[in-house]
């Protein structure tokens, strides 16, 4: 990639900040994406150039510092530079160099092993971010973080750190940074055997160093996914993404560096096919990349994969040298290791006792200064603030005082226009409800009174026709029976219509009337079932209702029996009338009754046409019914509640849905009150349901 991609510096970038902060996210998704090979000299020259804001002259300088840092390499020059780079952030007192600054150190003790004091740094940095509102700044910070962990090994909490970025902020990184999150969260899960999960993650990352056109980052994708697949053990497939990988190398002339770690995965696949000379020798293809390179981690790998595969095909010698190779890469790299953490920690803790002292004594130096002035500050704003806390507090005062007072004239207006509201909601509520009952009641003895009033209207013109034909001296025999004979049918109508008429009026006031009984009775509410279902045995057989019954042996119970049976009664009843049409074979009952602590609870169930919403809502209406001209009364029900209410102390609910059955459920207690409390004999236009679902 030639050093063109290098984002050119904008002039405006030297006095507006938000122009500088572009531009250093162009560069770093540059340096991230591997466009600009010359980094390095390119931004030593901006730096040596024309001289730049302080701001944006230490940012860059912090980027540099935190590319330069080898793993494993830190030298004396290096933490000098990283450490007088953080001292003249201090003073420059911006905080998004000073987060760059101590990104820089994070790096610094990362490479060196010290990951508490790097994560303590990145801490820090995060805090001055969120000041700064800088929001690539922060995902760096989350880059430099996640790095840290990777080196340290920690790979749970990297996986833990990822996960949510790449979830939650998958939008608002650059491709970049996205491509870093990706690979570095396939090598957590990869580094904890969970390749299945790091394919997708290392999918991804090779797919988005495609479309950036980036070959550098297109091959590292491909190897780390051949290397899980091979794992996985799709060996035709990472033989494919080698061979593409191969090709890259050959074609865009990448760095020597990645070939020992092709090489390395060339050599898994062919020791996993079978073929252990190849193997081998790829083995020792990559074992010398690696010397050349300077490269001790793939060393190691290559050696302990020549060693395995020497084994399993019988090369002892080879397999002997390798061991006795790695053993001395071990203990060499152990000792560089053991020297270079000495010499990085040693100048770590000089610098940071200096730091320490310095801050000690520019403290120490400015303290007493700062007292004096603070001093006579203090005396001469003492009383002007006391003065000003006084009038503060009085005009609080006086605020929440009428605040108060607006706030309670305003709750007694509300609560005034609510009660008003609520009078009028409950006439007009009482004015319909007796408006229903009215137009029920007048329909339903409408019609028997009618027929009654018609009949005799009947009889009397049959009675004068005769009286004529009597004082005419024109009776005959068949006159005097026929009359006597449509004067019974008419009587007979009359009564029949009246006892009607008389039977709605009964049923009307026992809405409003308790029970004959006198007071609660001991009775077993199974066999009280029991004997309501033996008077509807008969028409039950008639109407093909097929019965089920799931009772207990026995219930014992303190209440109301005549209350309690007649509630079964009319709820059998409705049943009978109203659960099936005449197109239904299949008729089907069934009556549930159990304790529950100290309820019993009773369930009517059907297999019928079910309920429509407002034949649900509105069914213990009284004088509603779905089957006016049929012979119901539409009183049913609303008895039923009415004594379950008043009487039993209980509860009651319908549910059900079109064609999908019915279903009552009742819910008493085992033992009433010694004073059942009878409710006032008016109306409620809302069916009380009972509590239980």
């Amino acid at each position: 990639m030639s050093s063109s991609s290098f984002p050119p510096l904008p002039q405006a970038a030297r006095v507006d900040p938000a122009t500088s902060e572009c531009w250093l996210e162009a560069l770093d998704e540059c340096l991230l994406l591997d466009q600009a090979p010359d980094w390095a000299e390119r931004v030593s020259a901006l730096l040596a150039g024309e001289p730049l804001p302080g701001a944006l002259a230490l940012r860059l300088e912090a980027r540099m510092q935190r590319h330069l840092l080898a793993p494993g390499d830190v030298s004396q020059e290096r933490i000098e530079a990283v450490y007088g780079l953080l001292e003249r952030a201090e003073h420059q007192g911006s905080p998004a160099v000073r987060g760059d600054a101590l990104l820089a150190l994070a790096v610094l003790h990362g490479r060196t092993r010290l990951t508490a004091d790097a994560l303590q740094a990145i801490g820090q940095a995060a805090a001055l971010f969120a000041q700064s509102g800088e929001r690539h700044s922060a995902h760096l910070q989350r880059l430099v973080e996640a790095q840290v962990l990777l080196d340290a090994e920690l790979f749970d909490e990297l996986r833990q750190r990822l996960e949510p970025v790449l979830e939650d902020d998958a939008q608002a990184l650059g491709p970049g940074l996205r491509f870093k999150f990706l690979m570095m969260l396939g090598a957590a899960l990869g580094n904890n055997s969970r390749h299945a999960e790091a394919l997708p993650m290392y999918e991804s990352a090779r797919r988005l160093a495609d479309a950036q056109g980036s070959p550098r980052l297109s091959l590292r994708a491909r190897i780390n996914t051949a290397n899980t697949l091979i794992w996985l053990g799709a060996l035709e497939r990472a033989e494919q993404l080698l061979g593409e990988a191969a090709h890259l190398a050959a074609r865009h002339g990448l760095g020597q560096g990645d070939a020992g770690f092709l090489e390395q995965n060339q050599a898994l696949v062919a020791w996993r096919q079978g073929r252990h000379r190849d193997a081998l020798s790829l083995f020792e293809q990559a074992r010398l990349q690696a010397i050349a390179h300077d490269q001790l981690f793939l060393l190691n790998r290559a050696l302990q994969r020549m060693a395995e595969c020497a084994d399993e095909c019988g090369e002892v010698g080879v397999a002997l040298r390798a061991r006795s190779e790695q053993v001395e890469l071990l203990s060499k790299k152990l000792r560089a290791s053991q020297q270079n953490h000495s010499r990085s920690t040693a100048a770590l803790l000089h610098h940071a006792r200096l730091r320490t002292e310095y801050q000690r004594l520019e403290a120490e130096g400015s303290e007493l200064g700062r007292q004096l002035a603070d001093h006579h500050a203090a005396l001469g704003q003492a009383m002007v603030q006391l003065r000003a806390e006084v009038e503060v507090r009085r005009r609080a005062e006086e605020a929440l005082q009428q605040a108060h007072d607006a706030l309670d004239r305003k709750v007694r207006e509300r609560t005034q226009e609510l009660e008003m509201t609520l009078r009028v909601l409950h006439e007009n509520e009482k004015q319909a409800s007796l408006t229903r009952m009215v137009v029920g009641v007048s329909h339903e003895l409408n019609t028997p009174l009618g027929t009654a009033l018609l009949s005799c209207t009947t009889a009397q013109d049959v009675m004068q026709a005769f009286s004529q034909r009597v004082l005419g001296n024109q009776l005959r025999r068949a006159d005097l029976q026929t009359v006597c004979s449509q004067v019974s049918d008419g009587l007979g109508l009359v009564s029949d219509n009246l006892e009607r008429a008389c039977a709605l009026v009964r049923s009307f006031k026992e809405l409003a009337l308790e029970d004959g009984g006198d007071g609660a009775e001991d009775f077993d509410a199974v066999r009280g079932l029991g004997e309501v279902l033996g008077t509807f045995e008969r028409e039950f057989q008639l109407r093909g209702i097929q019965l089920a019954i799931d009772t207990p042996e026995a219930m014992p119970m303190r209440s109301y029996p005549t209350a309690f049976k007649q509630v079964l009664a009319q709820l059998l009843q409705n049943v009978a009338l109203h659960a099936f049409d005449e197109r239904m074979a299949d008729r089907r009952l069934r009556i549930e009754m159990h304790r529950e602590d100290d309820h019993l609870r009773l369930r009517v169930l059907d297999n019928g046409l079910g309920l429509r919403e407002e034949v649900r809502r509105r069914a213990f209406e009284p004088f509603y019914t779905t089957r006016l001209n049929s012979g119901s009364s539409g009183l049913g029900l609303a008895i039923a509640q009415r004594l379950v209410l008043s009487r039993l102390e209980g509860g009651i609910s319908l549910h059900g849905a079109p064609d999908q059955g019915t279903e009552v459920r009742l819910q008493l207690p085992l033992r009433v009150c010694a004073a059942s409390a009878v409710p006032d004999a008016g109306y409620d236009p809302q069916p009380a349901l009972s509590s239980h679902p």
